[in-house]
């Protein structure tokens, strides 16, 4: 029976060693689990905040790309206005130079119709030479389109 009691001790001893070292691993399993589960939270919190960072940069970069293409047709269309203002402004412009020109030639069909009316008065002149004025007055007229202007003084001479 000694040597029964003495194995019973040595198994027993064992057995103990065994309950310890079980202990100390689950209480380090136990530990390292907690490390692992903070590790994860802080991953998953981590992951979170950068879904929400990206889903806000993707609305960001969204809009910007609506903006640009907005921005590209305003300045298509401000671009178009402004061409057709320059073509406008040189329209007008050449229509201005060639009314200067017809008003030029226009003050002189009247410089010459006075100096008919002088010659005229003065009996000097002819109403062929009065004819020849009033119609150049009236060709001018109609080149610059102010013929209906000029009727009343070719009214004067018919």
């Amino acid at each position: 029976m000694d040597l029964l009691d003495q194995l019973r001790g040595q198994v027993m001893d064992e057995q103990r060693e065994h309950d310890e070292m079980l202990e100390r691993n689950q209480a380090s399993c136990t530990t390292e689990v907690a490390f692992r589960e903070g590790e994860i939270s802080e991953g998953s919190s981590a992951l979170r905040r950068a879904t929400n960072q990206l889903a806000a940069c993707e609305n960001s970069r969204d809009k910007a790309e609506v903006d640009l293409a907005q921005t590209i047709q305003d300045i298509a269309d401000n671009q178009a206005a402004l061409a057709l203002a320059i073509r406008t402004r040189e329209d007008e412009n050449a229509v201005y130079v060639e009314r200067v020109a017809y008003h030029h030639g226009a003050m002189s069909a009247v410089r010459g119709a006075m100096g008919i009316l002088d010659e005229l008065v003065a009996e000097s002149a002819s109403l062929v030479q009065l004819s020849q004025h009033t119609s150049a007055l009236l060709r001018t007229g109609v080149k610059v389109g102010l013929a209906k202007h000029y009727t009343p003084v070719l009214a004067m001479f018919a």
